[in-house]
């Protein structure tokens, strides 16, 4: 189940699917992120929600998912990815992100994203 929800949390993030990505979150979520520029946090779903679509804005579009690879950690889950896709001002771009996440009753309940910044390619 766990490897599970996290490919289930990168297609919805791919696809900027975020009613897809708040079924996949606990109601009380704890959620951290860090890019080369920001640091996000947020706790409870709906917060969440908002800074996940930071995260992952709608005019960044996701063409390729690439070198998916999950890891099960004591207590928690890694799973890493790159995204490649295209953004109108910035051009043809790629970035990749470890996110740790803990699974409780089948929903992620922490949610850890490192993200290397968005490069050309």
């Amino acid at each position: 189940m766990s490897k599970e929800l996290g490919l289930q949390f990168v297609r919805a993030a791919a696809e900027n699917n975020f009613e897809l990505l708040k079924e996949l979150l606990t109601d009380d979520i704890v959620f951290t992120a860090a890019t080369p520029t920001k640091t996000y946090r947020a706790i409870g779903r709906a917060e969440t929600e908002k800074t996940l679509r930071e995260l992952f804005p709608a005019r960044e579009k996701i063409s390729n998912v690439e070198r998916v690879d999950h890891y099960l950690l004591p207590g928690r889950s890694r799973i890493s990815y790159v995204f490649r896709g295209h953004e109108k001002e910035f051009g043809a771009f790629q970035y990749e992100q470890q996110a740790y996440y803990q699974i409780d009753d089948n929903k992620i309940s922490h949610l850890r994203i490192l993200c290397s910044g968005l490069y050309k390619s």
